[in-house]
C-alpha cells in the first residue's frame, strides 16, 4: 500500500474494533453505514467517503489517503481520513500525517475534517492506531477547541506543537433564528441599513433577483461561474493562484455536483436583470450550510454584490430551516455585517521523535534572529 505499513485490524479497549480500509475500499464497505453515522457524529457533508475519494482522485492521490474505523458490535462509532505527505523540513522533508484534504483553507481543501465519532474513546484509538505508522510530523489543520480530536491528539500524538509555531485562525460562525425578521431584528441599526441601501444601489441597476440551485446540474454551474468569475478578476494579482490549479476547479465542480445529488449542496447567485453578479456555494445538511466559496462581479463593487447576496442567501437558507452558517476561516466586513461570531482555531501540529528537538531548537533560534 504504497508509503503505508499495513497493520489491518485490531482490538482496542471497551469492545472497540478498529479497522484500517484503502479509501476505495472504505467507499464500498461504509455505504451503508454513514447515514446513520454522520446523523450520530455530527459530520459535515464533506467527510463522507466517496467525497474524500473524489479529492484523492483529482488533487491528491488515492495511494496516500488510508481510512481507520471503530466499530463497537459491528456498529459504525468512528472514523479517521488519513494520508501521508512529505513537507520539508530544513533541507530535507519528513513524513507527514494529515487529513484527507490537508484542512488549512485553501480552496482546494476538504475543511471542517476532524477524527469523527460520537465518544472521545474512539477518536482516541483511531489517533493511537494512525501513530503506529511511525510519521515524523502531524498536522491536521485548523480544529476547534472544543473538537474531540483537538484533546485527544496532544495527547495520543504529543504535546502541543512540539516545536511548531502557535498558528490560530478565526473561524466564523452564524446561528440563524426561526425567521427573516428576527434575523434583521438581531443586526445593529448600522448593519441593517448598510444592507438596505447597497440593495437600493444595485436595485438603480435593474431587477435584482436571487437564483437558488439545488441540482447537480445547477450546482455544478454556480461553481463554474464561480470559478470563471475568480480568474477574469484576478489575473494579473496576486491572487490569481488563489483556486491552484485546474485540478482544483475540477474537484469543486464534481464535488458540488456528487453532494447535490443527494440534495446536500446549495449555490446561490445574484442577478441584476438576468446578469450573474454575485455567487455563494456550500454544503447543506438539513440544519447547517457550510459555506465553501463566494466571488463577485468587481464591475459592482460600489453595491456590494457579495454582502448583498450573503443577506439574501441568509433569508433563503432560514426559509430552508436552517439552524447554522458555517462561514469558515477569516473575518471580513460581510461576516461582520451577518453578525457573525469567531472562534480562534488553533492549528494542529507537531513532531515526533528525533525531529521533535530539532524543530524546538530551530524555532527557538528563528525567534531570536527576528527579536534581534
Amino acid at each position: 500500500m504504497g508509503p503505508w505499513a499495513d497493520l489491518g485490524t485490531e482490538s482496542a479497549a471497551n469492545g472497540l474494533r478498529i479497522e484500517e480500509l484503502a479509501l476505495s475500499e472504505a467507499v464500498r464497505e461504509l455505504s451503508a453505514d454513514w447515514p446513520r453515522f454522520r446523523d450520530r457524529a455530527g459530520t459535515s457533508p464533506f467527510l463522507a467517503p466517496d467525497y474524500l475519494a473524489l479529492w484523492a482522485r483529482i488533487v491528491g492521490g488515492l495511494d496516500t489517503c488510508r481510512i481507520v474505523t471503530a466499530r463497537r458490535g459491528g456498529e459504525l462509532v468512528g472514523f479517521g481520513p488519513f494520508m501521508l505527505s512529505d513537507d520539508p523540513f530544513g533541507p530535507f522533508s519528513v513524513e507527514t500525517l494529515k487529513f484527507v484534504g490537508n484542512n488549512v483553507g485553501y480552496p482546494g481543501d476538504v475543511l471542517y475534517s476532524e477524527v469523527a465519532a460520537a465518544e472521545s474513546e474512539s477518536v482516541r484509538a483511531i489517533l493511537r492506531h494512525a501513530a503506529r505508522w511511525g510519521a515524523t510530523k502531524w498536522d491536521f489543520g485548523y480544529l476547534p477547541p472544543t473538537s474531540r480530536t483537538h484533546a485527544a491528539a496532544h495527547e495520543v500524538l504529543g504535546a502541543p506543537r512540539n516545536g511548531v509555531p502557535l498558528d490560530r485562525q478565526p473561524y466564523v460562525g452564524l446561528s440563524l433564528p426561526p425567521s427573516w425578521q428576527a434575523f434583521l431584528a438581531s443586526l445593529s441599526s448600522n448593519a441593517r441599513r448598510d444592507f438596505r441601501r447597497k440593495s437600493n444601489r444595485l436595485s438603480a441597476s435593474g431587477d435584482v433577483e436571487v437564483r437558488v440551485a439545488r441540482s447537480p446540474e445547477g450546482a455544478r454551474a454556480v461553481v463554474h461561474r464561480m470559478i470563471e468569475n475568480h480568474g477574469r478578476w484576478s489575473a494579473g494579482t496576486d491572487r490569481a493562484g488563489w483556486f491552484g490549479d485546474e485540478r482544483v476547479g475540477q474537484f469543486l465542480e464534481e464535488g458540488a455536483t456528487l453532494l447535490a445529488g443527494r440534495g446536500m449542496f446549495v449555490g446561490f447567485t445574484l442577478e441584476i436583470s438576468g446578469e450573474q453578479v454575485a455567487w455563494n456555494a456550500g454544503a447543506f445538511d438539513g440544519v447547517r450550510y457550510f459555506e465553501q466559496i463566494m466571488s463577485y462581479d468587481r464591475s459592482f463593487t460600489l453595491g456590494s454584490p457579495g454582502l448583498v447576496l450573503g443577506f439574501l442567501a441568509v433569508q433563503r437558507l432560514i426559509d430552508l430551516g436552517t439552524k447554522k452558517v458555517e462561514l469558515g476561516p477569516g473575518f471580513d466586513q460581510r461576516k461582520e455585517a451577518l453578525g457573525a461570531t469567531l472562534v480562534e482555531h488553533e492549528r494542529l501540529q507537531g513532531y515526533r521523535g528525533w525531529a521533535r528537538p530539532i524543530a524546538a531548537i530551530h524555532r527557538r533560534w528563528r525567534g531570536r534572529r527576528f527579536a534581534s
